[in-house]
């Protein structure tokens, strides 16, 4: 039988489909290249979306009319997001174009400038993520879907790793549980910043998330001492109703505490040292390709939106979901790309990104440490860093 094109440059690439791993000389946004050498003290962000981020409407599989078909009220018309697909070197398993949900434009500019790395479908390749807040949770935190453990992927890696420690950091007011990804067993400190001992800056924005992000960069401009890993996190994501106003006031305070906190650091940190920082922006989960009828509001304190059928209807928690890994020393573009979303399993769209290949991929490349000791087992590796 003859091959196809597609077969030809899998081939002749390397690239591992199966795996959603593909070439970042074909998903790369841009031609900047790796550092030479990685940071000698690399620092590690890790953002949560709780709830479950609505990935297909933050980055748009605009190419594909199954999208539109599943979201009639809710899917983004491809003349409305910013494009992605005119960045990149396209190929045939990204089953057409891609765009960024306007709302995110900060984030954007970030594209544009190769900094930031889009992975529209991570999840578990050959089998599908809890559908529970909990156990899809617990999942991500540990890195280790096969057990219910009590380590987090992050924990391990600092009991690996022999030093530093990480901080917890939220700008609320009521205490906020320790979270799982932190826990290790050598029973290293956990630091919780202080709100009132640090310097804030109003490019992150007001947000909850925003005042926390400010808090990271005082942090690290201040010198943030052993402190290696700092996690927070964006609660209202949990979009099962009046999602599209819902969902674009998410995005602009995500997207504007983001790009804030990198401007913060750039005008704080001399010589590039904000190159020292790494981003990793992930939900337990996504969500169903097909919206629903709006039956289920989440309990999160976001403007009032109109009684109409269009503005109540949400969508339902899914399997894969949208990571993004941002900083000066990534290298942008979008990776995995969507698989063809007129053929799903069980009402979900398979994951091209396994979300351990992201760890592994930070752990080797950004943290410099054995992946296979914090994971319990090897996993390819991507290019983003």
């Amino acid at each position: 039988m003859a091959q196809t094109r597609r077969e030809f440059l899998a081939a002749g690439l390397g690239l591992t489909l199966g795996l959603g791993v593909t070439s970042p000389a074909l998903f790369g946004a841009g031609t900047k290249n790796r550092l030479a050498s990685r940071p000698a003290d690399p620092l590690l962000v890790v953002v949560e979306l709780k709830g479950g981020n609505d990935g297909l409407n933050t980055v748009v599989p605009c190419g594909q009319g199954a999208y539109y078909d599943a979201r009639p009220h809710l899917a983004l018309k491809e003349d409305e997001v910013l494009p992605l697909a005119g960045l990149k070197i396209r190929h045939e398993s990204d089953y057409g174009g891609t765009g960024l949900h306007p709302a995110a434009a900060p984030l954007y500019a970030l594209y544009q400038r190769g900094e930031l790395a889009l992975l529209p479908a991570v999840g578990m390749t050959g089998s599908s993520l809890s559908r529970s807040h909990v156990r899809a949770s617990q999942i991500w935190h540990s890195g280790r879907p096969d057990i219910i453990g009590d380590t987090g992927w992050l924990g391990r890696y600092l009991d690996e790793h022999g030093s530093g420690r990480s901080a917890l950091v939220d700008a609320g007011h009521e205490p906020v549980e320790l979270p799982l990804a932190l826990i290790g067993k050598s029973g290293r400190d956990i630091v919780r910043l202080d709100p009132a001992s640090c310097k804030q800056s109003d490019l992150c924005g007001d947000s909850r998330l925003g005042r926390s992000l400010a808090l990271i960069a005082d942090s690290i401009a201040t010198g943030s001492g052993e402190t290696k890993i700092f996690y927070t996190a964006m609660d209202g994501f949990d979009t099962h109703a009046s999602q599209a106003q819902r969902h674009d006031f998410l995005l602009r305070r995500l997207a504007q505490a983001l790009a804030g906190f990198f401007e913060d650091l750039k005008k704080r940190l001399p010589d590039g040292l904000d190159q020292r920082v790494l981003v990793l922006v992930h939900s337990e989960f996504g969500r169903r390709l097909q919206e629903n009828s709006g039956s289920l509001y989440a309990d999160v304190a976001l403007p009032v939106v109109s009684e109409t059928a269009a503005a109540n209807v949400g969508t339902d928690h899914g399997g894969s979901g949208l990571c993004m890994v941002l900083g000066p020393a990534v290298r942008g573009g979008v990776y995995g790309g969507y698989p063809d979303l007129s053929h799903l399993q069980d009402a979900e769209f398979s994951a091209t990104v396994d979300f351990r290949t992201v760890y592994a991929t930070i752990l080797e490349n950004w943290l410099q440490c054995d992946s296979r000791a914090v994971l319990g087992g090897k996993y390819p590796l991507l290019d983003f860093c």
